[in-house]
């Protein structure tokens, strides 16, 4: 379920700067051809736009998606609602994230005990 403001921004972009195409596609290239956004466009994108910021590195989608799962995570969103909001259909590509998030771990694992 959208957001009131994501939703009224999606019907913004319908209704106000989507090109009109005869694909389904619901976000278009904004040059014509006016096809999909490819994996390789969205990339070109978020480069472009990190450029734009002055950022002294090039970050890609992954980074984008990687930072939002793990500020979900932090949130105490449950996994499956992480794994839902990326798009995977298993809760084991989501948790690379968990993994990566030492001190969110550290709390809920609370103590173990010592092996002899």
């Amino acid at each position: 379920q959208l957001t009131g403001a994501v939703a009224e921004a999606l019907a913004d972009y319908l209704r106000f700067e989507r090109a009109q195409s005869q694909t389904r596609a619901v976000f278009l290239r904004r040059r014509p051809p006016y096809l999909r956004l490819s994996p390789s466009a969205i990339t070109e994108v978020v480069y472009t736009q990190t450029e734009t910021l002055g950022l002294n590195r090039r970050v890609g989608p992954h980074a984008l998606r990687h930072t939002f799962a793990t500020r979900l995570l932090r949130a105490g969103q449950p996994m499956k609602a992480i794994a839902d909001l990326l798009g995977h259909r298993c809760l084991q590509s989501t948790s690379i994230y968990a993994k990566l998030d030492h001190p969110h771990l550290v709390e809920v694992a609370g103590e173990w005990p010592e092996a002899s």
